[in-house]
């Protein structure tokens, strides 16, 4: 009786333990697994003044979002520019966002979070004002810079099972000066015409150097922050193809990359929309989103690579992502309500 006794807690315990085993292998699987959710939502935005309505918000921190990307333009003291001016605006930009609704956060500036409407590289001001936009963004993210003056960076991130390499561009710091219209106002002349000097820059030697690192970094997805417009041709405000030679430039690194889609996001023109080019057999896509409470409503203009109705209202823009990888892009009014949709896929 006491063999059979015996026997029998034996087979309980080895039961025990096979349960338990199992239990820990299930924890294990699960965890492997969660990881890699079925969708990842990237919210974009650009052109937030803090003395206007700051309604748009509101449904931003209802979409659950899983990061959000500042396209520059993050706030407004261009005008009248001081350090006092900034660091008011950055105190009151902080009360007004919902920072951790955001998920996580990249961030690029524009002329006037930079502290000069359209400056470039001779914007007195510019080392203060890097200074306080790094430390603001260093508290409500995990964003790194790799140079002292500039605030271009680039980081990797697993979202839906890709390795995603967020690249934000400083076309601010380095930039030379542009060329003004002999023509202002008129349709394609706005404010800038391309510029035939073969020695400005848009993003400074040492910025040039690092990003064609970066391009060579594996990755399954690419999304390139440019505050500018890239692609969009077709008008006179400030864009890539102010200086045709840089944007060569970039779409030559851009085609000598180490694999993986590329996808370009920009703000500043206080309108939305999508816009496509083709380099080298391949097609290139610019996503624009701007501006949050900005928006220029009386635009007409269609421009020639657009693809699609112009976004003229207030607006943010939401990139959506699975694990079969880009799906599409929406545009949402202040209300959340969807404006317009891009499949990306």
């Amino acid at each position: 009786m006491r063999c059979i006794d015996n026997l029998r807690c034996h087979q309980l315990v080895i039961k025990d333990w096979l349960d338990r085993a199992m239990r820990v292998l299930c924890a294990f699987l699960l965890s492997i697994a969660l990881p890699v959710s079925a969708e990842t939502r990237i919210g974009l935005g650009s052109c937030f003044n803090q003395a206007r309505d700051a309604a748009i918000w509101s449904p931003i921190a209802n979409e659950k979002l899983d990061g959000f990307l500042f396209l520059g333009d993050n706030l407004y003291a261009s005008r009248g520019f001081s350090i006092e001016r900034l660091k008011r605006a950055y105190g009151e930009l902080d009360e007004l966002v919902p920072f951790d609704s955001l998920g996580f956060v990249h961030a690029i500036w524009d002329d006037h979070d930079y502290g000069e409407n359209d400056g470039g590289q001779y914007f007195v001001h510019k080392d203060y004002s890097g200074q306080l936009f790094k430390e603001f963004f260093a508290q409500r993210s995990d964003l790194k810079w790799p140079a002292k003056r500039g605030t271009y960076h680039a980081s990797i991130r697993m979202l839906s099972g890709h390795k995603v390499q967020f690249i934000g561009l400083d076309t601010r710091s380095f930039r030379s000066p542009l060329t003004k219209t002999p023509t202002r106002n008129q349709p394609g002349a706005e404010r800038y015409v391309p510029s035939v000097d073969a020695d400005q820059s848009m993003l400074g030697e040492a910025q040039w150097q690092w990003l064609e690192e970066q391009l060579q970094a594996p990755a399954d997805l690419r999304i390139v922050m440019s505050s500018i417009q890239v692609l969009a041709e077709g008008h006179g405000w400030e864009r890539w193809g102010n200086l045709p030679n840089e944007q060569a430039r970039l779409l030559k690194a851009i085609t000598a990359r180490a694999g993986g889609r590329v996808l370009f996001v920009s703000g500043d023109r206080h309108v939305g929309g999508a816009y496509q080019t083709s380099v080298g057999g391949e097609t290139l896509y610019e996503i624009t989103s701007s501006g949050l409470n900005m928006a220029w409503t009386e635009a007409t203009e269609y421009l020639p690579n657009q693809v699609g109705d112009p976004i003229r209202v207030d607006h943010y823009a939401v990139l959506n992502l699975d694990t079969e990888g880009l799906v599409s892009v929406q545009w949402k009014d202040k209300t959340g309500t969807l404006l317009s949709e891009f499949p990306l896929r």
